[in-house]
């Protein structure tokens, strides 16, 4: 799945070294003590790069040790290349925000276009949370986390299901496409990582949308 490019301009800082075919070593995700840092690269490439803040000054203990070590498995698992960096580079990378001793450069989200809320089935949702100017970036995600934990995440339909295709969630979420904060780290961190995983959609029109889901028998 597609994550958030949390990379910002590094002028100075150097680069990766050339991957003009966007490979990447297989090996380099191994993760090992004395591996030297690369430099920052002044960009995101399109390729994922996690980059992990240094053993020696992590501070990471007990469960936040238990936890950084599930999410250095998750790379390994998906191929994504590790490289230990000082704290100096994750605050860069990540704006000055908090980022706990992770940041993964990847490619941007962006949020499906709706042009008709389609109506309630086993595939579709019953409920949609619908939102107009929401341009706060924190509000938003915060919208994202509630809508989550109240339906959004897939509903097993049956006792025998297993696989996320055939879940339906049973809350929808729909914003302007005109009005709204976009999809960035800063909705993805408020959201609690929700925005990676919901299914949100935007519409350029939102009354017309909504006129139609009334005459649709949608109770708005």
């Amino acid at each position: 799945d597609e994550l958030m490019d949390t990379s910002q301009d590094s002028s100075g800082l150097g680069r990766l070294p050339d991957d003009e075919d966007d490979d990447f070593d297989p090996d380099f995700d191994d993760f090992h003590d004395d591996m030297t840092p690369p430099s920052v690269p002044p960009k995101a490439q399109f390729r994922p790069y996690l980059f992990v803040q240094e053993k020696g000054d992590s501070g990471r203990r007990g469960t936040k040790a238990s936890s950084a070590l599930q999410i250095l498995r998750l790379a390994k698992q998906r191929n994504v290349p590790v490289a230990y960096v000082d704290k100096g580079i994750l605050n860069t990378l990540s704006g000055n925000r908090p980022h706990q001793g992770f940041v993964l450069r990847c490619g941007k989200l962006s949020f499906d276009t709706l042009s008709k809320i389609p109506p309630p089935s086993a595939e579709t949702p019953s409920l949609w949370l619908v939102l107009d100017e929401i341009q706060d970036p924190q509000n938003l995600g915060a919208l994202l986390r509630s809508a989550y934990f109240l339906g959004g995440r897939p509903q097993d339909s049956s006792a025998e299901t297993t696989t996320t295709t055939t879940m339906a969630r049973t809350v929808g979420v729909l914003v302007c496409s005109k009005n709204s904060a976009p999809p960035s780290p800063i909705v993805s961190a408020a959201s609690a990582g929700a925005l990676e995983i919901l299914n949100v959609y935007s519409t350029a029109n939102l009354p017309r949308t909504l006129n139609q889901a009334r005459e649709d028998g949608f109770r708005i």
